[in-house]
């Protein structure tokens, strides 16, 4: 209790744009990937032949997109953060884009979010 307040009545603090992004950092994903397999999905398009076009597994498409959807406003989220191919850096160091200088959240948009075809 917090003042005769129940902490279950207490809304949680609403995540930073920054706890956002740190919270799908992966790796072997980058911005761009995530944004493409979030078009397709709005597009209806099958987690096999978004598998395809990303030259991934059906299993770690689906495992990605189930971890995005759950991230309010992600696709406006991803723009701001600026698409780019390379993958993200993660808070354990693992090598990628970093994640610690962001959110200075680049204005730019590239003019074709379409990822390049292999």
């Amino acid at each position: 209790m917090t003042f005769g307040i129940p902490k279950t009545l207490i809304p949680p603090n609403k995540p930073t744009r920054a706890e956002r992004m740190e919270s799908i950092a992966h790796p072997h994903w980058s911005s761009m990937d995530d944004f493409c397999l979030l078009q397709a999905r709005r597009q209806s398009q099958s987690f096999s032949q978004i598998a395809d076009d990303l030259g991934r597994t059906r299993a770690a498409v689906e495992v990605r997109f189930h971890r995005l959807r759950i991230v309010p406003d992600i696709e406006q989220l991803l723009e701001d953060y600026g698409l780019s191919e390379t993958p993200y850096e993660t808070a354990r160091g693992e090598k990628g884009r970093s994640l610690s200088d962001p959110l200075k959240f680049e204005k730019e948009r590239p003019s074709d979010i379409r990822r390049p075809s292999p």
